[in-house]
């Protein structure tokens, strides 16, 4: 895939991300979905979010409501105004370009060539925006900046029709993780976008505009087990497309492994008793039953131990009393043998509805369940293929809720279809020491862009 050599750009850039850094401040007392939350308040803090924009964050948004901050988005990448820009390009503000709107940023837009009319003199202020369109904005901003955009490829199958005018758009903020697929091989170009999509999709696009020449590619989705899958067609494939699926970071180090909150069961609990996580054997990472596991099925009334007192306290008690910053959902082992996908769903989204309730500014990140061997005593009743199926149900809920999925079975997965043996301990279930190595070392390296790091 092509590389881009980007002009650097300091100052503004650099000063509006420091203030992203001192300053959150959101006007409206509107809130937006949890997932959201941290790229609104960053693109809000960094300039790039009008007024009229810091509401109604679940809505669809319209081609009106958008121009102002995809203008802000030009001039605080570029460090330049709009009128410098527009005189560098020797273009003017056409008065009368659109029938159905004389707004002046939306002219000043039209005349740099990053948003179009939608034929016949109209420009549609109150058509919402599809997500072709931001695409096709942001990559024409980059345009602006003088960023060579085209020889970027992608793979939709779905770019057709109506939004073939797109193909050659699409490249670039694609291959820079600005906006994603929807999995299969699908963009959904038409789909209509909300307030704080359309608001998280600019930020990321400001921090590749911003990069002053770092910006890297979007690394991809890891398919290191693929081979693996498609040799045992028993066993249900990862989507390595959804949008959900975490991709291969940079190592996030130790500072973003000390934000995590396992609420799991027993094949998590051992990085506590393993001393791998901040705390020692003491940690309070660990939420889990006083026997040291959880059935996802009998959560409902069951108490877990406090691990800030070593009280016994419910799940939703714990969640509001101790509100933490994030929260990995590692469940899903102990149920599976009798778990049908509606049973194992409802208890699921009962957790989720928990954390969303008692501890609303909790980013939630779903863990897949983790491989096993046939040394496992209940083998035949639990097997990897049980598991990854169950591992579908969890990645479909986390693109329902709009969380992040951390594909670690993926990583553990050995050529045969089941744990490595290296990295299991002999009662086929429990990663051993090297395992969860393992484990940690693909938490911070498939790092979540919902998590704020200071």
């Amino acid at each position: 895939m092509k590389k881009t050599t980007f002009v650097k750009r300091i100052g503004s850039c650099a000063l509006t991300l420091i203030l992203v850094i001192c300053s959150v401040v959101i006007i409206s007392s509107e809130e937006p979905s949890t997932w959201a939350k941290t790229e609104v308040s960053a693109a809000v803090s960094a300039g790039l979010v009008p007024a009229h924009l810091q509401k109604n964050y679940t809505s669809p948004v319209t081609r009106g409501q958008i121009a102002g901050m995809f203008m802000n988005l030009l001039e605080k990448s570029s460090g330049k105004t709009a009128e410098t820009l527009m005189s560098e390009k020797g273009v003017a503000v056409e008065e009368n370009a659109f029938s159905d709107t004389s707004d002046r940023t939306v002219l000043a837009a039209n005349a740099l060539g990053i948003i179009n009319g939608t034929g016949k003199g109209k420009f549609s202020p109150d058509g919402t925006l599809k997500r072709a369109q931001i695409a096709a904005i942001i990559n024409r901003v980059a345009t602006v900046m003088g960023i060579d955009t085209a020889g970027y490829a992608h793979d939709f199958t779905d770019i057709t029709g109506k939004y073939s005018w797109a193909d050659a758009e699409l490249g670039w903020p694609v291959a820079y993780g600005i906006i994603k697929g929807v999995g299969k091989g699908k963009f959904n170009p038409g789909e209509e976008l909300t307030t704080e999509q359309a608001i998280a999709i600019t930020y990321r696009a400001y921090k590749v505009l911003c990069s002053g020449g770092t910006a890297t590619l979007d690394s991809g989705a890891d398919r290191r087990a693929e081979y693996i899958y498609e040799a045992h067609p028993e066993l249900t494939p990862v989507d390595y497309d959804s949008p959900s699926l975490l991709h291969k970071s940079e190592d996030m180090g130790q500072e973003y492994i000390d934000k995590l909150t396992f609420i799991c069961d027993s094949t998590t609990y051992f990085l506590q008793t393993s001393g791998k996580l901040s705390g020692g054997t003491g940690t309070t990472q660990i939420w889990t039953g006083p026997e040291h596991t959880l059935t996802l099925a009998y959560l409902r009334g069951y108490g877990i131990v406090d691990p800030f007192d070593g009280q016994i306290r419910t799940i939703p008690e714990c969640l509001a009393l101790h509100r933490p910053e994030v929260v990995v959902i590692a469940l899903g082992m102990n149920g599976i043998a009798f778990m049908d996908e509606e049973y194992f769903n409802r208890e699921y989204e009962n957790l989720i509805g928990w954390i969303q309730d008692n501890s609303p500014d909790s980013v939630i990140m779903l863990q897949s369940i983790y491989p096993i061997t046939p040394d496992y005593i209940h083998w035949g009743q639990i097997t990897n293929v049980s598991i990854t199926r169950a591992n579908g149900w969890i990645l479909k809920l986390a693109e329902k809720y709009g969380f992040m999925y951390l594909d670690v079975h993926s990583a553990l997965l050995g050529e045969d279809g089941n744990c490595k043996a290296e990295l299991i301990r002999p009662d086929g279930l429990h990663p051993n020491n090297d395992g969860l190595d393992v484990i940690l070392e693909y938490i911070r390296t498939h790092g979540n862009p919902q998590i704020p790091m200071d």
